[in-house]
């Protein structure tokens, strides 16, 4: 499993390889980025991470990729949001998706979803396949 977002954020607060050059603490960070000492906390210990604003200000303090931390975060909050839905969201049995499925994001398998509905509703529009009787869909209940 990779790793999650706060357990790199603890990682990186930890050494001397983030852009300050020494261990930080949380009080340090909240100085520096104006959060709040509580929302830092909550973000260490693995808690979702409400804004881009937030994720782009610590990531800048300690010198991570704000992209690639805002994608874990996006992808966090999505599988938080339908942990119970994931069936729905199983890799197709083509082996390229197999073997590539875990390396998409729950944003990336979301726009992948669109997509997908997209290409469905354009081909069920143009009788090149029937339509169902009643579409469904995961996060309708």
């Amino acid at each position: 499993m990779d790793k999650r977002y706060g357990d790199i954020i603890r990682s990186k607060m930890k050494v001397k390889d983030n852009a300050q050059g020494v261990p930080v603490t949380i009080r340090m960070i909240e100085r520096a980025t104006q959060y709040s000492y509580e929302h830092i906390r909550k973000v260490v210990k693995n808690m979702p991470v409400v804004s881009r604003d937030f994720n782009d200000a610590l990531c800048a303090y300690l010198g991570l990729d704000s992209d690639k931390m805002w994608s874990i975060a996006e992808g966090e909050k999505f599988h938080r949001k339908f942990e119970h839905a994931t069936v729905a969201y199983m890799p197709p049995a083509d082996s390229f998706f197999k073997e590539n499925w875990s390396k998409l994001t729950g944003s990336d398998i979301q726009r992948l979803r669109t997509i997908i509905e997209g290409m469905v509703a354009a081909n069920e529009s143009q009788g090149i396949v029937s339509q169902p009787a009643k579409r469904r869909h995961a996060h309708a209940r």
